[in-house]
């Protein structure tokens, strides 16, 4: 990349955060700003390995793919991500092991290529039943994620995109994939390679945003809406449409086997 769209990066990353950092001062009594003073869910997963397994098994189209070696790893990532990761409950749901071994596993899925599947900062999950409503936006949402460290996740809609795994649409993975790049962006002291290998798709994505001729046709007209959503929207369809994304002739395929670590596409021809 050349220095001016280095420059032009940072400049983008730096008003993200900024942006975030003024909603959480201006509206601290949204839904997702509001202290968590209420319960939390938790489960001890370590010795129910073969029951994690069989829920994986029977619901996680990816998770079938995986050879039984990458599965048992799998399996100890599930296990891993559930005990630093705080899950709370909101209006009528009782969350139960299936909720967090699932949602657990969405964010392994995305970070299984990498060193570890962990969430250092953006920790926090909120499970509601359906859509939720934020009286602050007097609007209805189906998932958000907060810098103060907050996932919201509607568990309806959760469940409708991990059952159709190949439509390019699912929650779980946008919402995980927005938690995963604003971590990185916010401790960037501590994940400095990821970084580097995130500022080519914001860099992309500024250029497809701005150019509509050249996206290829990638992605639904959401994820043009902004860099973010363009990098979660991608991720879905890199897990969930491989082939579609690797031969639209857009580099973005590639891009994001290198953030990764992972061939999505490769993964699921060799397990057929």
């Amino acid at each position: 990349m050349d220095d001016i769209s280095q420059v032009f990066f940072w400049v983008i990353a730096t008003f993200i955060v900024a942006a975030m950092l003024y909603l959480r001062k201006k509206y601290p009594n949204s839904v997702l700003m509001q202290e968590l003073a209420e319960p939390h869910t938790s489960f001890r997963l370590s010795g129910h390995e073969a029951d994690i397994d069989k829920i994986l098994q029977n619901e996680m189209y990816y998770y079938q793919t995986l050879t039984a070696e990458k599965k048992s790893e799998f399996v100890q990532r599930v296990i891993f991500f559930n005990s630093s990761t705080v899950f709370y409950p909101k209006g009528d749901i009782k969350i139960t092991p299936r909720h967090v071994v699932l949602i657990s596993a969405t964010f392994v899925e995305i970070t299984f290529g990498l060193h570890s599947s962990l969430l250092n900062y953006l920790n926090q999950i909120k499970i509601f039943p359906a859509h939720y409503f934020d009286p602050r936006t007097k609007r209805q949402y189906k998932g958000e994620v907060d810098v103060e460290g907050m996932v919201c996740l509607s568990w309806e809609d959760f469940e409708i995109g991990l059952h159709d795994s190949h439509d390019g649409r699912n929650l779980g993975l946008h919402e995980l994939a927005h938690a995963f790049a604003i971590e990185i962006i916010e401790k960037d002291a501590h994940y400095h390679d990821l970084l580097l290998k995130l500022k080519p798709i914001f860099l992309q994505a500024r250029y497809e945003i701005n150019n509509p001729d050249a996206r290829h046709n990638l992605l639904r007209e959401y994820g043009y809406y902004n860099l973010h959503e363009y990098f979660a929207v991608a991720t879905e369809v890199f897990f969930e449409n491989p082939e579609y994304l690797a031969e639209s002739g857009s580099p973005l395929y590639e891009m994001l086997c290198e953030l990764f670590q992972q061939n999505p596409l490769e993964q699921y021809q060799l397990s057929k």
